[in-house]
This record gives C-alpha cells, sequence and structure tokens, in this order.
C-alpha cells in the first residue's frame, strides 16, 4: 500500500531511494497529494511488539483531537489507547481474526475524543505479509460515523416507536404486496390484533397470494382490493361474514401505497370488529370515523418511517463538495446568527435609550451650551429617526444571509441514493447561486455575462445531487477558462459569456449545452478532458478527476451522452444528453 520512498509532511522522515527517478518522485508526490485528501485518517502500522506507527495522516487531529505527532514522531500515545475502554477487546478481536485469516477487517467502534466527547469511527483494514505469510503491516482507513450511528439510533428508536404502535392497536391490520397491478395480491404481515378477532388462521396466508387461497370469503376481498388500485384512492367499506352459524361484522378500510417511482406498491387493510355495534347507528358513524383517523394516523406514521430511512441514506452519500458548502454554510450562519438574534435587544435598548433622552429633554429643556453644542453636532433629532432605520436595514440583511445560508445548506444535502423526477432548470439555477460571487467582476476581471435559454423541458428521471455536481464542474471550469481568457493579452477577451441552453431532443431524451466564448483548446487535449488526473492547469492546482467524474454521473448513471466541443478562439461547449426516464433506458 505503501511505496519504499514514501514522504510525510510536517517534518516526517523521508525514506527516498537515492535512485528514484524524476517520473517516479512526481509519482510519489501524486500519491501524497491523494492520500492527504482523502477523508478520515489513513494510517499504517508496523506489528511489532509496540505496533509502532509507521504512517498517520493528518485527518487524525480533526477525528481524535490530538496532533499527529503524538502518535508518529513524539510517540507519546497509541491509537489503541484512544479506544473506548469497552470496545478494545472486540477491535483486537476482529484485527486479529482478519490476521489470522489473511483477510480484511472491518469494525465499528468508540473512541475517547481530547474534548471528553465519545465518538463512533469505522475501521477498514488488512494485513501486509511477506513472501513467508509473517505479517509485517497493518494498513487502513479510519472513517468518522458518529452523525451516521446517531441517525441509526435515531431510525431504531422510530422503528421502534411503530412497531408498539402494530403491536398495540385495538384493530387488525394487514398489509398486502401489489402483484401484475392489481391482478392478484400477496400477504406480507398482519398484526397480533387481527391474528386474533380473524376466524381464518392468518399466519398460514403469509407469503401465499389470494388467487392460490381463492374461496368465497377472499374473493369480495380481491375484487374491493383491485378497485383501490385501479382508482388510486382509499377505500371504507363493511361486510357480514358467517363462520359456522355466526354473523360477524366488519369494518375495513383498504389504502393504497406508492413506490419511490409513484406506482402501487402495496395495500395498507385494517379491520374492525363491529358485531356489538352494528345496531346502533350512532355508534356505528362513530366508529366509522375513529377508524378513519386510526387509518389516517398509520399512514403518517409509515411516512414518517419513509423519511427516516430516506435521511439515514442521504447522510451517508454526502459528497466532498457537499462538506465544504455545508462548513461554510455553517461558519457564516454563526455570527450571523448572533448578529440577528441580538438586534432585537438592540432596538429595545435604543428605544430606551430615547425614552431616556425624551425625559431629559422634557424636564431639562434648557441644556447648558457644551450640551447642547453637542446636540447640534450629531444631529440628535436626525439620529432619532433614522437609527430604527438602520436597524430595520440590518435586519434585513441578516435575514437575506440566513436565506442565502439555508439555500448553501439545501444545495449540500441535495444527494439522494435513489432516483427521482426533478425539474432540471432548478438544479441549474440553484447551482449558478452556489457560483454568484465568482460571476462578479474583480481586479482585473470583468462581470460574466450567463445567458440562459430554457426549453420547455418535462421533469426528468435523474438522480439530481450528482447532476448538480456535474453542473458545478462545468460551470467552474468554464469561469476559470473565461479569466484566463480575460487575463491574456494575446486573446482578450472584453465580454466573457457563458450560455446555458435545454431542449427537448426527443419525445424521451434532453440536451443541456453549457458554453463559453474563452480561448478554447486544440484537439489534442480536447480529446483528453474526461480522462482521469488530465488537468490543463498548472501542477498543484487541480487534479483532473472534475470531468472524469462527470463523465461517469452522465454516461453510467443516468445512461447518457456526454461530449465537449472546442477549437481554438471559438470557446468550449459541453453537452450533456440524458433520457427522460433512466429506468426505461436500462430495462428497468
Amino acid at each position: 500500500m505503501f511505496s519504499s520512498s514514501l514522504y510525510l509532511k510536517n517534518n516526517y522522515p523521508y525514506h527516498a531511494c537515492l535512485e528514484t527517478s524524476q517520473a517516479e518522485k512526481n509519482k510519489e508526490e501524486m500519491f501524497q497529494s491523494m492520500l492527504a485528501n482523502l477523508p478520515g485518517v489513513v494510517y499504517r502500522c508496523r506489528c511489532d511488539e509496540n505496533w509502532t506507527t509507521e504512517y498517520i495522516s493528518e485527518g487524525i487531529e480533526e477525528l481524535v483531537g490530538y496532533p499527529a505527532s503524538d502518535f508518529f514522531l513524539n510517540r507519546i500515545r497509541s491509537f489503541a489507547s484512544i479506544i473506548h475502554p469497552d470496545d478494545q477487546q472486540l477491535v483486537s478481536q476482529i484485527i486479529e481474526i482478519g490476521i489470522r485469516k489473511k483477510q480484511p477487517y472491518v469494525v465499528d467502534y468508540r473512541i475517547c475524543h481530547a474534548d471528553g466527547t465519545i465518538r463512533w469511527v469505522n475501521e477498514r483494514g488488512q494485513g501486509v505479509f511477506d513472501e513467508n505469510g509473517n505479517i509485517l503491516y497493518l494498513d487502513g482507513v479510519i472513517l468518522d460515523i458518529n452523525e451516521r450511528k446517531q441517525s441509526e439510533k435515531k431510525f431504531s428508536q422510530q422503528t421502534q416507536f411503530l412497531q408498539s404502535i402494530w403491536d398495540g392497536l385495538d384493530y387488525g391490520i394487514m398489509l398486502l404486496d401489489v402483484l401484475d397491478d392489481g391482478a392478484d395480491f400477496r400477504y406480507v404481515a398482519f398484526n397480533p390484533t387481527l391474528a386474533k378477532i380473524s376466524p381464518l388462521p392468518v399466519d398460514t396466508l403469509v407469503g401465499k397470494t389470494i388467487l392460490e387461497n381463492l374461496n368465497k370469503v377472499l374473493e369480495p376481498h380481491r375484487r374491493r382490493y383491485k378497485e383501490s388500485v385501479n382508482k388510486d384512492k382509499t377505500i371504507y367499506f363493511e361486510e357480514q361474514l358467517l363462520f359456522e352459524s355466526k354473523i360477524t361484522w366488519w369494518q375495513q378500510t383498504i389504502t393504497p401505497l406508492k413506490d419511490n417511482t409513484g406506482k402501487i406498491s402495496q395495500l395498507v387493510v385494517t379491520i374492525t370488529d363491529i358485531t356489538s355495534r352494528k345496531n346502533a347507528d350512532d355508534i356505528l358513524q362513530q366508529g366509522r370515523n375513529q377508524l378513519k383517523q386510526k387509518a389516517q394516523d398509520l399512514e403518517n406514521a409509515l411516512a414518517e418511517l419513509q423519511r427516516m430511512q430516506v435521511q439515514l441514506i442521504q447522510s451517508e452519500k454526502m459528497s466532498s463538495l457537499g462538506q465544504l458548502v455545508a462548513g461554510v454554510a455553517h461558519e457564516i450562519n454563526n455570527p450571523v446568527s448572533f448578529i440577528h438574534g441580538n438586534l432585537a435587544h438592540a432596538k429595545d435598548y435604543i428605544y430606551d435609550l430615547f425614552a431616556l433622552i425624551e425625559k431629559y429633554q422634557k424636564h431639562y429643556p434648557h441644556p447648558n451650551s457644551e450640551i447642547q453644542e453637542a446636540i447640534e453636532i450629531i444631529d440628535l433629532d436626525f439620529v432619532m429617526q433614522d437609527l430604527p432605520k438602520l436597524l430595520s436595514s440590518m435586519k434585513v440583511g441578516t435575514e437575506r444571509i440566513k436565506k442565502i445560508v439555508l439555500e448553501l445548506r439545501n444545495f449540500s444535502r441535495m444527494d439522494e441514493s435513489e432516483s427521482k423526477k426533478v425539474n432540471i432548470h432548478e438544479g441549474i439555477d440553484s447551482t449558478l447561486m452556489i457560483l454568484q460571487n465568482r460571476l462578479k467582476a474583480a481586479v482585473n476581471y470583468p462581470v460574466i455575462e450567463v445567458i440562459k435559454e430554457y426549453g420547455n423541458l418535462s421533469l426528468v428521471e435523474c438522480y439530481p445531487g450528482q447532476l448538480n455536481q456535474v453542473f458545478l464542474n462545468i460551470l467552474s471550469n468554464a469561469i476559470e477558462a473565461l479569466r484566463e481568457s480575460t487575463a491574456n493579452t494575446l486573446g482578450l477577451i472584453t465580454n466573457p459569456q457563458i450560455s446555458i441552453r435545454t431542449e427537448m431532443l426527443s419525445y424521451d431524451r434532453v440536451i443541456i449545452r453549457i458554453a463559453d466564448n474563452g480561448l478554447g483548446m486544440p484537439e489534442a487535449l480536447r480529446k483528453r478532458v474526461f480522462d482521469p488526473f488530465f488537468t490543463t492547469k498548472a501542477p498543484g492546482k487541480g487534479t483532473g478527476m472534475g470531468l472524469s467524474i462527470c463523465y461517469q454521473i452522465v454516461t453510467k448513471l443516468h445512461v447518457g451522452n456526454f461530449q465537449c466541443i472546442s477549437s481554438p478562439g471559438n470557446g468550449a461547449e459541453f453537452v450533456i444528453e440524458i433520457p427522460i426516464k433512466i429506468s426505461a433506458s436500462t430495462g428497468v
């Protein structure tokens, strides 16, 4: 995992081979840059009696609160010393099993942070062995999963809460899968109450379809279930059942549930035994109302569970860009919230001072000459009129900043694990808002004009967070290209522009064109823009991964086409073509 000529920053040991070629040095520097930018902590420790740390990345200080030198140079502590005492044996066992089986190991455990808090981390590692199979080193990565663990705990509590509802309701609940668009239905689950009130052994029905168990009792149910699916609405009905010469009245509610594609995939059926209340119309009506409310409560609880699931997945899919934007928004939000929150107090204090001044003016209408002169110099009457207006303007300004911060946070949390139908134009506009400051005029750079020619697009099924990352990379590159063009005396661009055009290519595909009027690029460079690690920027100013990742997002994730059109003196245009519906292109 680590080369023999490892270079470690911050005065770490340098064990360079004297005969290493310049190309190998460049490769080593690139490797070190990649290590420094990896999330979490990368480490290597020697498998001796002291488990000596060979390498540990700078992220260790953010993770545990102690500097890397404590573990590497000074060796005043080991990483094992900050593992929570209750988890040390587990970690040791997992690593020993991995070494013994010569397999990678993965383990979640708690650490004791320098600030006294307990935090969760995930460690993934593997052993490095010599040709005789003897263990030499352990290489691994440690990631901060504290937020995920908290989300899992909250999700578990929510699940337990819903389970208690499921088990404790005083009416029966049945969950069915919808098969073949409503032609048949499979029994999935029954709550304990339904098992008690049903004359049929419901446990024997789980996993089977209605057609497999079709009888005179179930056939009317199948027709009503199909009606609920076809009409896409909740159905309420009462039925009289005869079991062993005994008449039973049931009140049922059928509620369709949709999956993330909008298709009805399940039915929730609630059943209440109303035999004892059937002959009392007023009591029966009350029971119906209660049943409707309980059905609505259950639907709301199920919707909340789905929301929690999406939130959990979303928190684990946060991209590096999202983390950066969220961090900036957080840093801005704290001082702005402080100012915004104190404006109201400042306003109260000022009005109190104004009231005090008015009392002085009332009881001492003729101040001495020195005070009178000071009043005229500061124009007290104008200050008393203008200061409240000034505070109001400041409040408007802070509210605007808080709104922008909120938009930044929303942008940083748009990653989702599943595709959804979205308005492509909203994603482009949100990205432009993030880049708004870079579009403005600056020293030696004129303002960059953005020309939008939006077509009449249908909603597009896509991964919006990933697609926004594509827009952000293309627009950022366009801005950099235009700034280089305006600074280049050989090809001065006085009116830099970025044009964005969208249109329906056909009934099932859309096309997005993002172009700049910069200096463009020769064919040799254009052919390589999507290659990993390729960049036209100066060394140290770019990784060359942006457009490569964009290419994967468009062509692999969205089953689309992505191309670059450019020539010297004619700017560059990036063309994105994706289907309206991903599943239609993939055959799902």
